[in-house]
């Protein structure tokens, strides 16, 4: 998910969308689930489906539309789509089930939502073709919704990532234009504070590491920090990860942040320990 600022458009896979708007997890990974994934990486060519008659695969869907304030610009690639019979077709490979996550019933009503859209229908067939692989058996479960009903559902999926689009908003039309005009916080560099800084700058523009030793009391910590903002405000970084071994060390990189931010940089800090 991007922001694009020349379109001042939200910019997104159905993919991403049905991720982030599901998006969830346990931090026992012995947890047991209710359905079984899909086995994404078996060609569905090789399987032996039904041929039908206006049969189009791997259809190009794309929609644009403002909901709360912000534009956005979803796209994605549907399994099959039969115009001539409104159908929308998602393809899922299981093992034994036919249980399938939530995000896959999500991606095709989304998808069919675009379909109606860009036809102009009145409803669509929503079709979930399950090929049980143990079995070699295919299992259609076909759900005809009205575009209305597709609508609403879309809004709430936009409504689940509201907060995340919001943010990224602010942080591209906020945040970011007040890091392009950053200037160093303290008044006169120290020695070797400068060639450090622009060490930092080029790895970081360069996307490559830099391991640097330098005694103490150089101002290690905000000739670090203030050039990886600096690169992060011109479009090299989108965010910046400052890891230390000591809590004395962590609250100077944290004092230092606050710093930036009393300079002009309107940044969000978050400090994990």
């Amino acid at each position: 998910m991007r922001y694009n600022i020349e379109s001042c458009a939200i910019e997104l896979s159905v993919d991403e969308l049905c991720a982030l708007a599901h998006r969830g997890g346990h931090i026992d990974a012995r947890r047991p689930h209710s359905f079984v994934a899909a086995e994404k990486s078996l060609d569905l060519k090789k399987l032996k489906l039904p041929r039908e008659k206006g049969r189009d695969e791997g259809t190009f869907l794309q929609h644009t539309c403002t909901y709360h304030g912000i534009t956005y610009t979803v796209w994605g690639r549907a399994d099959a789509v039969i115009a001539h019979e409104r159908i929308l077709e998602e393809i899922k490979v299981c093992k034994k089930s036919a249980y399938l996550k939530e995000d896959a019933h999500s991606r095709a009503r989304c998808l069919a939502y675009f379909m109606a859209c860009a036809g102009d229908l009145p409803d669509v067939c929503v079709r979930m073709r399950i090929y049980l692989s143990e079995r070699e058996k295919v299992q259609d479960i076909p759900t005809v919704m009205k575009r209305a009903e597709l609508a609403r559902f879309f809004e709430g999926m936009l409504s689940r990532i509201e907060p995340f689009a919001r943010d990224l908003v602010a942080k591209d039309e906020e945040r970011m234009p007040t890091v392009g005009e950053l200037r160093f916080p303290y008044p006169n560099p120290r020695e070797g504070q400068s060639e450090l800084a622009e060490s930092v700058f080029r790895a970081v523009r360069q996307g490559r590491r830099l391991f640097a030793e330098a005694p103490t009391g150089i101002g290690k910590t905000i000739s670090t920090l203030y050039p990886a903002v600096k690169a992060m405000g011109e479009g090299y970084c989108d965010r910046i990860f400052y890891l230390t071994a000591k809590a004395s060390v962590r609250r100077e990189a944290f004092a230092a942040a606050a710093k930036l931010y009393e300079a002009g940089a309107k940044l969000r800090t978050v400090m994990l320990y």
